[in-house]
């Protein structure tokens, strides 16, 4: 007796392997563009951080 996918019967029609099928849109461009752009962001605020932090040390010593 056969148990599984290849257990079939005469009668039966549903579920059908091979109909569902998924197409992905190829976007590499767009990805590639919003994770330079999400680390660009981050570099920009890293680095204000940085000058925001340095202006403070600075007026503290003063």
């Amino acid at each position: 007796e056969v148990a599984g996918p290849a257990a079939t019967t005469a009668g039966t029609t549903w579920p059908r392997a091979g109909l569902t099928t998924i197409r992905f849109a190829n976007s590499h461009a767009v990805y590639a563009l919003t994770w330079y752009g999400l680390a660009l962001m981050v570099l920009g605020a890293g680095w204000f951080v940085v000058r925001y932090e340095r202006r403070q040390a600075s007026q503290a010593g003063h």
